[in-house]
């Protein structure tokens, strides 16, 4: 519409123009050429063509016909037309205010909003002018409400009159004072009062702890149920007592509720996702209902989490119906299952498990995964030994009841579907919404274990030899050897081998431990010590009882052993290395020197110190002068003339004893007296 621009002048754009006085522009701008240099032709007030420079044409230039129709902004029928127009700052705060427990402000509301607000300010801008100009006149300004109060009530006539939107302010001039005053103070916050606000609905805390405590009877009411009980509590019918307290509720006490107030109560999100979740028996679907989820992106490297959950395959091994049970590792980066293990119960596969994880890992040269993710019914009892944080894995989170919360959980109805459902004996779901997950009509057929086992990990190799979703061009295995996260830390092996290993108590001997069977030297970090680190081991453990936790590999070998002493960590034992006896293998053997060689090191090094010790021991004469008996009153008393009867060379070697241990004092003498026992 025709505007006000710079100096007071009345202009209009070209698309006010376009198509209702000229077909198009082109047809615009030739008018306005051929008539710039006349002087009672159509002029430009603006040429436009610049940035944010839009073509304008003086209203004033225009042919009479097309000034009637666009109107004069100048000639008003309101005054207070003259002080109005859309207020752009209202029209942004009510599109973005959210006011109410029902969001954002409806369309159709903010329109009456912006109205109300752009009315009000145009009413401010109008008494300025009136009071400037009662000022200048020196007239009183003490009418000037009143004077607003008539110059907003016709504006909205007149409004009405040419169909356009009206305002909903007050028409007494009192209120629309304190309207005005109000909005001046407090802004477009002030038309919010009492927005959403239904006074009908409002329960109180009492009539609505009452009703939530019925509809969460063990009977499960419903909220008819509850609507009929409420109203046989009013009535005195139904007798409400507090077990914890002891108190008589008294009905007088409540109002009275209609049946749709009673019932949209109950349906209401805001009380259902409490109730629900006393009444639901399945927390699985409360939680699919009620309880919001994450949605997370897929790791891009190997090794950053590792999901792991036990399933049934859906199959038959008994007639009695029983179902095997196995527990996988799925890395989540890769998709590849890289631990898996089976039994026909629970009982101790969870163990089982993370020995299988840990060798797995140890044998395809990788490190552990970073991060667990598993459920807590059977991994909570290891949350403060080896599923410590740091210990097996650097993060840990173990989600109790949260199965949508497990990504291990839709991969494995990927396996279901896609691998297992196409073997025979295959049970379906008896209420899967997909008819062709359903489970039919037909005989059960039931697998020999044996049979079962070697099929599943038939399916176990072909997904993990199938194609990666991100990558179609390579395999999950491919994938998780080959997108290994850079950040992975090595195994612990001392943070879960106590935890997880085997135990065996053996002994340390000549340095060597015997073990499964074989021989094991000490050493540390996959070395075998020599020289002081290898004294220093032996002066703890050598001669000594020790306990070794170790883990066996897939083909029954130690792949990891570690040896404790009083619950401490001394070293590693590390398989003796073999060297060849025959020189013609030994030639043929890449590693038979170096074997040799570390033994003959390990050798040299327990008997070098040996020499060297004995070398440095100093040789002294000891002389033993403790008294070993208690006093001297036995005597033999013919013991001196005993050496008078003995031969000549016998009581030399009496002369000779004499000579030799002058420093006895137990007797005065020392006497050889073996040659008369052997004599006689």
């Amino acid at each position: 519409m025709p505007h006000i621009w710079n100096n007071n002048k009345v202009v209009v754009t070209k698309e006010e123009l376009i198509p209702d006085f000229f077909p198009s522009w082109e047809a615009l701008r030739k008018k306005l050429g051929r008539e710039a240099k006349r002087p009672d032709g159509m002029k430009r007030a603006q040429r436009g063509g610049g940035l944010k420079c839009e073509v304008l044409i003086l209203f004033d230039t225009l042919p009479s016909h097309i000034r009637e129709a666009l109107g004069d902004p100048r000639k008003v029928d309101c005054i207070l037309e003259r002080y109005f127009w859309d207020d752009p700052e209202a029209v942004t705060f009510f599109a973005n205010k959210k006011v109410g427990k029902r969001g954002y402000i409806e369309p159709s509301r903010q329109a009456e909003y912006v109205m109300d607000a752009s009315t009000i300010k145009a009413a401010i801008r109008l008494r300025f002018a009136h009071i400037e100009e009662c000022i200048s006149r020196n007239i009183s300004i003490k009418n000037t409400d009143r004077f607003l109060s008539e110059s907003v009530n016709n504006f909205n006539r007149i409004r009405e009159m040419k169909k356009l939107s009206t305002h909903s302010l007050p028409s007494n001039h009192l209120s629309l004072k304190r309207k005005i005053k109000r909005f001046e103070i407090e802004g477009y916050e002030s038309l919010l009062s009492r927005y959403d606000n239904n006074n009908a609905t409002k329960k109180t805390e009492k009539i609505t702890g009452l009703l939530n405590a019925m509809y969460i009877q063990k009977e499960k009411p419903t909220q008819m149920e509850v609507f009929r009980l409420y109203e046989g509590f009013l009535n005195g019918y139904v007798e409400v007592i507090n077990p914890e307290t002891g108190e008589v509720y008294k009905p007088s006490e409540y109002g009275k509720l209609s049946e749709r107030t009673v019932t949209s109560f109950l349906a209401s999100w805001r009380e259902k996702v409490a109730t629900h979740l006393k009444r639901s028996g399945d927390r699985q679907k409360y939680m699919q209902k009620f309880d919001p989820y994450q949605t997370l992106i897929q790791p891009e490297t190997a090794g950053a989490v590792v999901s792991i959950d036990d399933r049934q395959p859906p199959f038959y091994y008994t007639k009695e119906k029983d179902r095997m049970w196995f527990y996988n590792g799925i890395d989540l980066g890769s998709e590849c299952i890289i631990a898996f293990v089976w039994g026909k119960s629970k009982e101790g596969i969870i163990l089982d498990f993370y020995r299988e994880l840990v060798r797995n890992c140890a044998e395809w040269g990788v490190c552990l995964p970073a991060e667990l993710e598993c459920e807590s019914s059977l991994n909570s009892s290891f949350k403060d030994t080896f599923l410590r944080e740091g210990n097996m894995f650097q993060y840990v989170r173990i989600l109790a009841n949260a199965a949508r919360s497990k990504r291990i959980e839709r991969y494995y109805g990927n396996l279901r579907y896609d691998y297992e459902k196409a073997r025979s004996g295959w049970i379906g779901r008896p209420h899967a919404l997909n008819e062709a997950y359903q489970r039919s009509d037909d005989k059960i057929e039931v697998i020999p274990y044996d049979t079962l086992v070697r099929n599943c990990l038939e399916d176990i190799m072909t997904w993990n030899n199938s194609p990666h979703s991100q990558y179609p061009d390579k395999t999950r295995w491919e994938i998780w050897l080959e997108k290994q996260d850079r950040e992975l830390k090595p195994i612990n092996w001392r943070g879960i081998l106590p935890y997880i290993g085997e135990r065996t108590d053996t002994s340390c001997k000549a340095g060597i431990i015997k073990l499964n069977s074989s021989e094991y030297l000490l050493g540390d970090n996959d070395a075998i010590y020599t020289g002081d680190s290898l004294l220093e081991l032996m002066e703890v453990v050598e001669g000594k009882d020790v306990e070794i936790y170790w883990l066996r590999g897939h083909d029954g070998q130690v792949l990891k052993a570690l040896v404790y002493r009083e619950g401490r960590c001394i070293c590693e034992a590390i398989e003796k290395p073999k060297a060849r006896r025959s020189q013609l293998e030994a030639a043929r053997d890449p590693n038979h020197a170096a074997n040799f060689e570390l033994v003959e090191h390990y050798k040299a090094t327990v008997r070098g110190w040996a020499q060297r010790h004995k070398n440095e021991i100093e040789k002294l004469i000891i002389v033993d002068n403790r008294k070993r008996t208690l006093n001297d009153k036995f005597k033999i008393t013919w013991m001196d003339n005993l050496s008078m009867s003995l031969p000549k060379n016998e009581a030399e070697d009496v002369e000779v004893l004499e000579e030799i241990k002058p420093g006895l004092n137990t007797i005065e003498r020392s006497y050889n007296i073996n040659p008369l026992h052997e004599r006689y």
